[in-house]
């Protein structure tokens, strides 16, 4: 009986020596060295989560991602289980893995951290100190990272390292053409937009595009093309000056996206427009001079 007593106050000791705080958690063992982080959104505050572990000698810890999680797994890449613990409470759930020779996938369910704004503009305030690669809905082309405009044109997923941000997009986003015409040639404007726009209007003599908006924070955004009105771009909201987030969409179109917290009058103010008259003159024009200049040099060599 003494012998039994002094072997488990002998376990209890040992325990304590390979255990450390994650995260406010009480794990066993170090922290995990992390391959890689999948977050795949599936619908709106459904996400699906992969952790890939590397193999370790001594059992590691990983705290897994804020949020009510559910319908985890830890198996190795046949998905065998592996041996582990789970742990939960302040700081989130923690996964402990015993020591293995081979990487091992931590997957689960993720939900509770998603909210929606006006019913349509998905947002997540995210936060985990590791690089993560998030996978968007195909129903999405254009995220938000931190303000930033993020357009997708090829595999919807991005990295975000050391991940600290607030995450907003429109599934489905509403989009429309506006035609612009100015001197006998139309322009397609387009429009992506959660909420309707009035008063579209194009001004050449002032270089702006201008329209009226009756909500607040919402991001609308327009695809300009360069032919029309060219770069950079300025933005005013009621005559004040805002903030303008511009990506280019192509080598004929850029982006300005504004995120607008009040009702008003907006304008797109650009460096120049379409010419008033055709390209092709000044063309015309520099390779006159052109041949002028070569024919006067020609002279100069000939003397």
């Amino acid at each position: 009986m003494q012998f039994k007593l002094l072997f488990l106050i002998g376990l209890v000791f040992l325990g304590a020596g390979i255990i450390e705080p994650v995260f406010g958690q009480i794990a066993i063992g170090g922290k995990a060295d992390q391959k890689s982080i999948d977050v795949i959104i599936e619908d709106f505050d459904q996400m699906h989560v992969i952790h890939e572990v590397r193999a370790s000698k001594s059992a590691v810890s990983v705290t897994l991602l804020e949020g009510d999680t559910s319908n985890i797994q830890v198996i190795d890449k046949d998905g065998n289980e592996v041996e582990h613990g789970v742990s939960g409470g302040f700081g989130g759930t923690v996964i402990t893995i015993f020591p293995t020779n081979e990487d091992v996938f931590i997957e689960y369910d993720l939900s509770g951290v998603m909210f929606k704004k006006h019913q349509t503009t998905w947002t997540w305030s995210f936060l985990y100190l590791h690089t993560t690669t998030f996978h968007i809905p195909d129903s999405v082309d254009l995220i938000f990272v931190n303000d930033t405009p993020v357009l997708f044109t090829d595999a919807k997923k991005f990295n975000c390292h050391g991940c600290e941000m607030v995450l907003e997009f429109i599934p489905n986003e509403k989009k429309t053409i506006q035609k612009v015409t100015w001197e006998d040639r139309e322009f397609d404007v387009e429009i992506w937009a959660s909420t309707e726009l009035s008063s579209f209007n194009f001004n050449q003599p002032a270089k702006s595009i201008s329209y009226d908006f009756d909500d607040t924070e919402r991001w609308v955004t327009l695809i300009i093309p360069l032919e029309l009105l060219w770069k950079p771009y300025q933005a005013w909201m009621n005559d004040e000056k805002i903030f303008t987030h511009v990506f280019q969409v192509d080598e004929e179109r850029y982006g300005v996206s504004l995120k607008l917290t009040e009702p008003g009058t907006v304008s797109i103010v650009g460096t120049s427009v379409i010419p008033e008259f055709p390209i092709i003159l000044p063309l015309m024009v520099i390779g006159i001079t052109m041949v002028i200049v070569l024919q006067y040099r020609n002279k100069i060599i000939l003397r």
